[in-house]
């Protein structure tokens, strides 16, 4: 099966101490591009969008709405993509996914943690394009209320929490995990699953966190990674570019340390 030039698997044996980033690692990243190099914080999201939505029409046996003309019983259904936003730049990493798999021609439903006013400034961005293409935000009560009929031709796509995340989840998150755990669709995590400490990975095989099927990490693997549960949680396992060199994005942040 072909691969995106800007995405490529994760040598889980090979995998080692040197090539992952701490959390604060991945923010000193974005800065250096944007700060240094001048590149600016909604490129960044929309080339790390696009890496994951190019690696997701690839292997989720996504044919869009349009079904061949000589046999269209024949086709298969095409899936709906449940996209989960949070309210900070990995939500929206998620608003981006929509409108480009919106430009596809596949099913999208956004469900948003956060009214659009408490949301970063990248995020808001993104979710007014969408809000403007005429897709509503729905709430993620609305999300809980529907997880059970998802079918296993469904994407959810993880696009809650990213690298920030130090506390164990609660409340709303933790019946958000809840339910994404006990749904019949494909589950792909965008940059860490919910729940999943970068820095450490998880303490226990139960911990609250997203179990992915995919996830499509960006510039490189995360400390917590290399914790032996780290695999069970983050399934098959990618890393996106952000459209910049790899070599010299880790060089530049090393450098500085």
């Amino acid at each position: 099966m072909k691969t995106s030039a800007f995405v490529r698997s994760l040598d889980w044996n090979s995998l080692k101490e040197g090539d992952c980033l701490t959390a604060a690692q991945s923010r000193q990243v974005d800065a250096f591009a944007i700060e240094t190099l001048g590149v600016g914080s909604l490129i960044l999201m929309e080339h790390a969008a696009r890496s994951a939505v190019e690696w997701l029409l690839q292997h989720a046996g996504c044919r869009g709405r349009t079904a061949p003309a000589e046999a269209p019983e024949k086709a298969d259904l095409p899936p709906t993509f449940w996209i989960l936003c949070g309210r900070g730049n990995n939500g929206g990493d998620g608003f981006a996914m929509a409108r480009l798999l919106l430009v596809t021609g596949h099913s999208v439903r956004v469900f948003a943690t956060h009214p659009q006013e408490e949301m970063s400034p990248d995020a808001q961005a993104n979710a007014s394009i969408l809000q403007t293409l005429g897709i509503p935000l729905e709430s993620i009560a609305s999300f809980l209320n529907e997880a059970a009929t998802l079918q296993p031709s469904d994407w959810i796509i993880d696009a809650l929490l990213g690298t920030g995340q130090t506390r164990p989840l609660t409340g709303e998150l933790a019946e958000v995990v809840t339910a994404i755990n006990d749904s019949s669709a494909q589950v792909l995590a965008i940059d860490l699953p919910t729940g999943f400490p970068a820095d450490h990975g998880p303490a226990a095989e139960d911990e609250c966190c997203v179990i992915a099927h995919a996830t499509i990490t960006f510039v490189s693997p995360k400390q917590g990674f290399l914790n032996p549960l780290a695999h069970r949680f983050l399934g098959e396992t990618h890393i996106a570019s952000i459209g910049l060199p790899h070599d010299q994005l880790l060089a530049a942040v090393r450098g500085r340390e």
